[in-house]
């Protein structure tokens, strides 16, 4: 029984991370590069130290920075972690403002023993992001009325990289233990640019 309420807890979690994967959490021109913006893979008790937690070995969180430590899970309990990310970024270049305000869900996961010594974690994590929209100005010609030809070029991309994991902590003896993360990375990265032309009198 206790094996078949831990198979729905596994589906559910990874049904919502599947809802949930096509959110766009920033709002940065630097993500146009690459794979866009890379995330913190640490959860709430990490990051609110800093990053730290290699080092570290709870039994009541979970820390997926260290997959050793989910040996540290005891019998009579089965963790649940889940975060959200609030952003508000504000952009400026000569006298252009921007605002910008993003939410997303940040991580999710779910650790409990497997047998004795041995702990198990499954989660979602987002690997990047990508969420940008900029626009610039060139001027061309000038038409035989002798107005000014512009063209407008807008750059926009949205979407980002996600992961699904798994992972096993092993306490090989008092001390000692070893584990390891195994993620399936998907997702859509999307770019786009438009250019317009419009005409201005000279």
């Amino acid at each position: 029984m206790k094996n078949y309420k831990k198979l729905i807890g596994i589906l559910t979690l990874l049904s919502i991370t599947l809802t949930s994967a096509g959110q766009t959490s920033t709002n940065s021109p630097y993500t146009r590069y690459g794979f866009g913006q890379l995330e913190n893979q640490g959860f709430g008790n990490s990051k609110g130290m800093g990053g730290i937690g290699y080092g570290m070995r709870n039994g009541s969180q979970i820390n997926v920075l260290n997959p050793a430590s989910y040996s540290a899970v005891d019998s009579l309990t089965m963790l649940f972690d889940a975060g959200i990310t609030l952003q508000n970024t504000n952009f400026k270049e000569g006298s252009v403002k921007t605002n910008a305000k993003n939410s997303s869900l940040d991580y999710m996961a779910m650790q409990f023993r497997l047998r004795k010594d041995i702990g198990f974690t499954i989660g979602f994590l987002p690997f990047s992001t990508v969420g940008y929209s900029l626009s610039n100005t060139k001027i061309l010609d000038k038409d035989e009325d002798g107005n000014v030809v512009n063209a407008i070029n807008s750059y926009n991309g949205s979407g980002g990289l996600h992961q699904v994991f798994v992972g096993v902590g092993y306490n090989v003896w008092k001390n000692l233990s070893v584990g390891a993360n195994v993620s399936y990375l998907y997702g859509n990265i999307d770019h786009s640019i438009t250019t317009t032309f419009n005409t201005a009198s000279a």
